[in-house]
């Protein structure tokens, strides 16, 4: 069996025993597993049917991310892709509509994130990485470039799969 001796001055000084808060008060970011790492049943042998299907039903939360994307991706096609018909000769029309859906989709999603976690700030500081503001009036950062290129180029490859004529 392996194992690793770890010495207290190998660690950085906010993991150590009895180190001290940061004088924002907010605790350093630097989570530590307990040893060893359980893996996930499904690749432990002997194979353990109950384990598998407890590990899934207790990992399984109903509104997932992958819920969510795959509602929204059922609602876009459904209600916003334009009909078959129409895509089997390549027309600028049912491309546009393609592109202004993507778009919609992106500044609905980008946007209500950004809404939620910038401006409203709803989660606060707790989670995040990096605490510090975002910058406005940067150099490095300019958000109105940022809005131009990701509404130029965001959307754009996604109607690319989509837009392909579909001639057998």
């Amino acid at each position: 069996m392996l194992s690793v001796e770890i010495k207290m001055s190998d660690l950085p000084p906010q993991a150590r025993p009895g180190a001290k808060e940061p004088k924002s008060g907010k605790k350093p970011w630097h989570y530590t597993p307990s040893l060893p790492l359980l893996v996930s049943p499904y690749f432990r042998w002997p194979p353990n049917a109950v384990a598998v299907l407890k590990w899934i039903f207790r990992g399984w939360f109903p509104v997932s991310e992958r819920l969510i994307i795959l509602l929204l991706s059922v609602l876009s096609w459904v209600y916003f892709h334009p009909a078959l018909e129409r895509c089997r000769e390549f027309a600028p029309d049912w491309i546009a509509q393609i592109y202004l859906r993507n778009l919609a989709l992106m500044f609905m999603v980008a946007g209500g994130l950004h809404l939620y976690f910038y401006v409203w700030r709803r989660q606060g500081d707790e989670r995040r990485y990096d605490t510090r503001p975002l910058a406005t009036n940067s150099p490095v950062y300019s958000p109105s470039a940022r809005r131009c290129w990701t509404t130029c180029s965001g959307p754009a490859p996604a109607v690319c799969p989509s837009g392909l004529p579909t001639r057998h």
